[in-house]
């Protein structure tokens, strides 16, 4: 009985030791440029990585908030705030600024950047973000990450210098 017992044991025991041979002889073979396994293996296992880096906000409140997008900014009871629609078909994407008064109503709302997508490229690589949004005397400015600088009459949203 304890012979069955111990026959058993080192038959498991062999089982064991070839099962980890096999997965260490695939790991070898993924891992070799020529094999079939290998794409498998990468695009199962490798990590996502973005395709650039994240833009370089000069916002002094967004900077200390940590983040990467510029931040409404308020002038006289008026706020200013930075968005983005996307349309598809072409695809494409207008920045605009909106002013909201003091009970958030809409007072005025200008496009000041447009821009169609290159098919089959990444959007992001194509999209240009705005850094910086700021208030210079009567103008609202706003710094794309190009440098390029557009100005809107913050009284009447008229679009003053186009990118």
């Amino acid at each position: 009985m304890a012979f069955n017992l111990l026959i058993i044991f080192l038959g498991l025991c062999l089982l064991t030791f070839i099962a980890i041979g096999l997965v260490f002889y695939l790991g070898m073979v993924a891992n070799r440029k020529d094999s079939i396994i290998s794409p498998i293996k990468s695009t199962t296992f490798q990590r996502a990585q973005a395709s650039r880096p994240a833009p370089r906000i000069e916002q002094k409140s967004a900077i200390a908030a940590g983040l990467y997008h510029v931040l409404p900014v308020q002038d006289e009871g008026t706020t200013y705030t930075v968005m983005a629609e996307r349309t598809r078909n072409p695809e494409k994407e207008t920045q605009f600024v909106i002013a909201l008064d003091a009970s958030n109503v809409e007072v005025w709302k200008t496009p000041f950047y447009s821009r169609e997508y290159v098919p089959h490229l990444e959007t992001d690589v194509q999209s240009v973000y705005v850094v910086y949004l700021y208030i210079n005397n009567d103008h609202l400015c706003i710094k794309l990450e190009n440098g390029a600088i557009s100005k809107i009459n913050k009284r009447n949203g008229e679009l003053l210098t186009s990118l």
